[in-house]
């Protein structure tokens, strides 16, 4: 697998799914914003993969980018994958806010 060449530790995020219902409504961002808050806080990289281009936008929207494609030969098929690294600016704040 991509990721086993990480050497340290990591969120994987496997599988999220928005029914088309709530598509456009912040359902992603209430969802993965909890995620995103505990790997900053830890300082622990996300990574996933997908094989849908469509929402690739909405990951890098979210501080995720590609940091490896795999297309398969003889069929119509390929693999992103991604990584979000942790914003530890954001966890400095709120460091400095508690103690000032």
């Amino acid at each position: 697998m991509w990721f086993n060449e990480f050497r340290e530790e990591y969120y994987h995020l496997l599988v999220v799914a928005i029914d088309k219902r709530f598509r456009g409504t912040g359902a992603f961002r209430e969802l993965i914003t909890p995620f995103l808050q505990q790997s900053d806080a830890k300082g622990i990289p996300i990574i996933l993969e997908t094989h849908n281009q469509s929402i690739l936008g909405i990951y890098q929207h979210f501080g995720f980018g590609i940091c490896q494609e795999f297309a398969a030969d003889n069929i119509d098929f390929k693999q992103y994958c991604m990584i979000r690294n942790p914003d530890m600016s954001n966890v400095k704040e709120n460091q400095n806010e508690k103690e000032g």
